[in-house]
């Protein structure tokens, strides 16, 4: 019988300015360890690479650990960073993008002239620097003596319990690890010597020590051995921006390498490449597998050949646009009995065409703060202000557009990529085929999937639908959004852990920690989901 194995990847992202971690990082404090806990197994190391840390071990493997699925599966994390150009006296942009240090060929300069990585390393202090183990939660001899991001907490640092997703010392999952890097490593922008730009940017303007891009990434991996989990291992990525510069246009993605047939160290050599890979634009998941579903090359492989399967179940999101990118707005996609109600309205085609505004016409502009503002046009000619724009509008002349279609192949406007409300209704980005009209395509030009899914969105000038619960909802707002958190169960207060009588335990309010509520809430995030996939081969041609 053929099995598919899902490394199912949670994503749960955040740029916001936070508290600068004093802790060190570098390869120094490289450690790693097996996950095993159900029918998938797979070493990984706390410096980001899934598969291929130099320990050895099960690749993505599935029942046999030497029936290996993966070569190797890291994060990356790329931001447009704004700089002044002292020679043409004007501000210009370059683009940082952080990897894991992974072993693969490369096209690309990912290290300095002396052999030191510009990449994520892990932070000290989250293991047992007794040992060479990854922090687990079935070990706790691989726990620090405390956990530097709990010395806040009204039992500081957590001495001897488990830092847990769900809480201190909540075994929610049958097997969880924890760790925590940053991109304090990566200086090729730091210094004009390690760049063709000629730039040293320093991303804290409190701490020129610093290097990077300031960002910091908690790591956790779950696995549960109940039936319907047992073929499947989550990572969870959580990133923060800790610098004191503010990045606008970031992205998160995953560098997956495909190796089928693959044993441990043992590369088997010739295996890998019969592999292929395909994006199933229906179930969101792609899918690696071997062709002709063998891998008899490989001495040690047991039984049939499966295929490993890649899929997002939660992205970072955006509590800024006024729209409902989760498409979430709706009492259908709501438990039994929600009070939920809903007002917004939701996206016509008309909404994505041309707008000229008159004399006595409403428009909005939005400041830093996202804080929106209802200017009246009553001047023949008129400059207007928003985040990111300016333009003179002549009374019943000049034209806006965003998100308008172009052809018939359903090209949109460039500009609902820029973050912008270019057309001045409030709305961030409003994108004609991802928000109103969805068309997914096949390599060859297929029309795979064709549907009218229009989502709702606020409108500002006609002022409707601005308190809907689930547009622009945000695991950092202080709002049970959802409205699922319940007093009976839930109330436990910050650690997550009934009975300790920590702050929020028993107080009838959701508190940060506590279940369903915020950051432990994946429904109270405006997730904008996957929005590209690539596939490359050879891995040093991309």
């Amino acid at each position: 019988m053929k099995k598919i194995i899902l490394l199912l990847l949670i994503f749960l992202t955040t740029l916001v300015f936070a508290q600068t971690s004093e802790q060190p990082s570098g390869r120094e404090y490289r450690r790693s360890s097996v996950h095993n806990a159900n029918l998938v197994r797979t070493v990984f190391g706390n410096w980001g690479v899934i598969g291929q840390p130099s320990s050895g071990g099960p690749r993505g493997s599935w029942i046999y650990d030497t029936n290996g699925y993966i070569g190797d599966v890291s994060p990356m994390i790329g931001a447009e960073v704004e700089y002044y150009d002292k020679n043409s006296d004007s501000t210009k942009a370059f683009h940082s993008v952080v990897i894991c240090p992974v072993s693969r060929p490369s096209t690309g300069k990912e290290e300095s002239n002396t052999g030191k990585k510009w990449c994520f390393e892990p932070v000290a202090g989250y293991f047992n620097e007794n040992n060479e183990k990854v922090a687990m939660s079935t070990d706790p001899t691989s726990w620090p003596p405390y956990w530097p991001d709990k010395l806040d907490e009204s039992d500081p640092g957590w001495s001897g319990e488990w830092n847990g997703l769900f809480g201190k010392g909540v075994f929610n999952a049958d097997q969880e690890s924890y760790y925590v890097m940053n991109d304090n490593n990566d200086e090729e922008f730091n210094y004009s010597s390690n760049n063709d730009f000629g730039v040293s940017f320093k991303p804290d303007s409190t701490d020129i020590s610093r290097n990077g891009l300031g960002l910091e990434v908690k790591v956790r991996g779950l696995q549960w051995q109940q039936f319907l989990a047992s073929d499947v291992i989550f990572w969870l990525y959580e990133v923060t921006n800790t610098s004191t510069t503010d990045y606008s246009k970031v992205v998160f993605g995953m560098l997956c390498g495909t190796y089928v047939g693959v044993t441990g160290t043992d590369d088997s050599p010739g295996e890998y490449d019969d592999d292929y890979s395909f994006f199933d634009v229906e179930t969101d998941i792609t899918y690696t597998g071997d062709y002709g579903n063998d891998c008899s090359r490989n001495p040690k492989w047991q039984g049939d050949v499966g295929m490993v399967g890649y899929a997002f179940l939660e992205s970072p999101g955006n509590p800024y646009d006024g729209i409902d990118n989760d498409g979430d707005n709706n009492i259908e996609s709501q438990p039994p009995n929600s009070t939920l109600t809903f007002s917004a309205p939701v996206f016509t085609e008309s909404d994505f065409d041309t707008v000229t505004y008159d004399l006595g016409d409403t428009l909005v502009t939005i400041n830093d703060k996202y804080e929106r503002t209802l200017v009246t046009i009553d001047q023949d000619t008129q400059t207007v202000s928003t985040r990111g724009l300016t333009v003179t509008i002549i009374a019943g002349e000049t034209k806006l557009i965003e998100g308008n279609t172009i052809n018939d192949e359903y090209d949109v406007n460039p500009n609902v990529y820029d973050g912008i409300d270019n057309d001045l209704d409030g709305l961030i980005d409003e994108n004609y085929v991802l928000h109103y009209h969805q068309i997914r395509k096949d390599q060859t030009g297929k029309i795979l999937i064709d549907i009218l899914n229009p989502v709702a969105y606020k409108d500002y000038i006609n002022q409707i639908g601005l308190d809907d619960p689930l547009i622009d909802e945000s695991i950092f707002d202080g709002i049970d959004n959802d409205n699922d958190w319940n007093p009976i169960y839930d109330d436990v207060g910050a650690d997550g852990k009934a009975g300790t009588g920590d702050p929020g335990e028993g107080d009838g309010v959701p508190t940060l920690g506590e279940p369903n509520f915020d950051k432990t809430d994946v429904d109270e995030s405006d997730q904008i989901g996957l929005t590209s996939f690539n596939y490359f081969t050879p891995a040093g041609d991309y």
